[in-house]
């Protein structure tokens, strides 16, 4: 669930089996809060942009290329680069990952094709 901040709500019901086929979607439940859990200082990132083989569960690892500005011999030109993460949290459109708390300002590469790889030249259309 997302809140319209941006930030995430992850909700979790146990409901008796008896009870589960008279919900329908969207229908507004009452209950108590156990557990909550807050999950700050990550990023938050399309999941069209996370390229995992396990799903977007919480827990599970794939990678994200992020444009790196490298001096080249012609001047100033952006490669792909490929950096690992682990997905905390999952959205409707977007997860929170983490391992990319390092980068300061990190540009996610969102249009992947088969083409990008870690170290290929990317070319930023405005």
């Amino acid at each position: 669930y997302e809140q319209s901040n941006g930030s995430f709500y992850r909700v979790e019901a146990e409901i008796e089996s008896s009870k589960a086929k008279d919900f329908t979607i969207g229908q507004k439940l009452k209950g108590i809060v156990k557990q909550t859990y807050v999950i700050e200082g990550h990023n938050k990132v399309s999941k069209s942009a996370v390229v995992t083989y396990e799903g977007y569960e919480p827990g599970s690892k794939g990678n994200v290329y992020l444009l790196e500005a490298v001096e080249g011999v012609l001047g100033k030109e952006l490669r792909a680069k490929e950096v690992p993460v682990e997905v905390l949290a999952e959205g409707d459109n977007e997860v929170i990952v983490s391992g990319l708390e390092y980068y300061e300002k990190p540009s996610v590469i969102l249009n992947l094709s088969y083409k990008i790889r870690d170290g290929v030249k990317v070319f930023l259309w405005q």
